[in-house]
């Protein structure tokens, strides 16, 4: 039983070796992707040619696109007390994000905005956005509540009355990005997933974010970052020259997301979560009489024929949008319509006003491609076995039965199958997610591992209980998923116990040491014959 043991402290290493390479395989190829050839006959020339610049832009970007944090992202570092300093970011990284920003004005068809200035002498926009971050920073401000205009942050103490209220509007006028758990990141992270915009909790679905940096009026921005000592990073994107641009005429009338023509597929699915699901939008530049309600939308795969509805469907003011937009439409795409690279699909829009749009429609079509290269993503990364071993699963729910789930994240869901208690099948390997390993019993099928026991069988030998010196581990009434403590009995580090009998539940070894008294075998040091 000691080769047990082993094996399954080598199992459970693994877990954490296999998890970190695929994270360094799709980060990889986030960054890389892969050759695939430029002439590939479901693209027209004209596609081909967007596709061959984006791929460029992206590849270079990439290339020299650096993780930065608070110790290597500024010229001149801020100071948080009297006299206070906001700092000026480093010219590469001003630079790098604007490129990032264009990148995706790239995507939409929509010419490039400018970044105000990218040194600390010119000032304006920059040094705007750059004190905004800075007092966002200062005063700690709470990630989870509103903070544009300084509404909810608390002005330390060494910042004087009139800066503080001067500089609130440079929060108002702004995108803000907030990130306390990965705050050293490139600089395309924030923009990526201010252009997805599916983690805003006051308005999830209004993409106000995406329409800011993709406003068909936008001509001028700067940007700033300051660390809280919360070690929260704040991010603020400041729009400069706003009478101009919201007077000014748009570059296009409908701005789309995912555009016309062809878009990355990447962009659709990357992060994209039921949890934080990417919403699709339609803007209108001088539309103010777009409906609010009774409007609908459907998503065609013309390769296919397969056709779905969209849900969610909302007509957004100009108040709740920004970006210059009079209307904006967002929406959900219908789950029943598979994504593929090199697919053409058509979005329709119905419910508009007749007279202005053809049978009260909008419509557009737009094809798929990979922004790395290469061939479809991995779309689906609740699906990846971690660690492929045969096994027999044996289903053990004490009654009644387990469902079946598609995935193993937190996006997935049941299939609708059950799998009945003490029934056995066949596992063709096992995932870790959210606190369980997953057991996988046929393409995208998983079961919880909770309920399922691999190994089962008598044997007669002796635990040592390996845990914290003068602490001791819980005894449980069973190994199965509604144990309970037996009383507050604890066996003690160091002590030995008989063992009569060795489960395997959830990949984790139990050990009956007497009638109903269990113990988790990760605290178990040794079995001796």
């Amino acid at each position: 039983m000691g080769e047990k043991l082993d094996m399954f402290k080598k199992n459970k290493q693994r877990v954490f070796q296999v998890v970190i390479l695929l994270t360094t395989i799709w980060f990889q190829a986030q960054l890389q992707g892969n050759v695939v050839l430029a002439d590939d006959n479901s693209y027209t020339p004209a596609e081909s040619t967007k596709i061959k610049e984006a791929r460029l832009r992206f590849s270079e970007l990439t290339s020299r696109d650096v993780a930065r944090g608070s110790y290597d992202i500024y010229s001149v570092p801020p100071v948080f007390m009297y006299p206070f300093k906001a700092g000026f970011l480093k010219q590469d990284f001003l630079s790098t994000t604007t490129e990032w920003i264009n990148y995706y004005r790239f995507l939409l068809n929509l010419p490039p905005a400018t970044n105000a200035a990218i040194s600390y002498e010119q000032g304006t926009a920059n040094n705007f956005a750059q004190l905004g971050a800075y007092l966002l920073a200062a005063s700690n401000a709470d990630p989870m509540k509103y903070q544009h205009n300084l509404t909810n942050a608390t002005k330390p103490y060494y910042i004087p009355q009139s800066v503080w209220d001067n500089s609130k509007k440079y929060t108002n006028f702004a995108v803000l990005y907030f990130n306390g758990n990965s705050p050293v990141e490139t600089s395309y992270y924030p923009i990526a997933n201010l252009i997805a915009d599916n983690y805003d909790y006051l308005t999830p679905n209004a993409t106000g974010h995406r329409a800011e940096l993709l406003s068909s009026r936008l001509s001028n921005f700067g940007i700033g970052v300051a660390y809280g000592n919360n070690g929260i990073k704040y991010e603020d994107i400041y729009f400069d020259n706003t009478t101009h641009d919201v007077s000014s005429n748009p570059s296009r009338t409908i701005v789309n997301y995912p555009a016309e023509s062809v878009f990355p597929i990447e962009e659709l699915v990357n992060n994209n979560s039921d949890a934080h699901p990417i919403y699709w939008s339609i803007y209108f530049s001088n539309d103010y009489l777009i409906p609010r309600t009774g409007l609908s939308v459907t998503v065609k795969d013309d390769t296919t024929g397969v056709v779905g509805n969209a849900t969610k469907v909302q007509g957004v003011a100009p108040d709740n949008i920004t970006g210059y937009y009079a209307s904006a439409v967002t929406y959900l795409p219908p789950k029943n319509v598979e994504l593929k690279v090199g697919d053409r699909y058509t979005v329709t829009l119905s419910g508009l006003d007749p007279t202005k749009y053809q049978d009260g429609q909008y419509q557009y079509s737009f094809k798929l491609f990979n922004e790395t290269g290469g061939t479809n993503p991995s779309l689906d990364i609740g699906n990846v076995i971690d660690m492929p071993q045969e096994s027999i699963a044996t289903v053990r729910c004490v009654k009644g039965s387990i469902p079946v789930y598609n995935g193993y994240t937190s996006s997935h869901h049941e299939t609708g199958e059950f799998l009945p208690n003490n029934s056995q099948w066949k596992s063709f390997g096992i995932s870790y997610a959210n606190n369980t390993f997953w057991f996988n019993v046929g393409n995208h099928q998983w079961i919880d591992g909770k309920y399922v026991e691999t190994a089962s069988q008598n044997d007669n030998s002796v635990a040592t209980i390996d845990y914290e010196p003068g602490y001791g581990i819980r005894v449980w009434t069973s190994p199965y998923f509604n144990k309970q403590p037996v009383g507050e009995k604890y066996l003690i580090t160091g002590t030995q116990w008989k063992v009569f009998h060795i489960t395997t539940i959830n990949n984790t070894n139990w050990f009956n040491v007497g009638g109903n008294q269990w113990i988790d075998g990760r605290y178990v040091k040794t079995i001796i014959k």
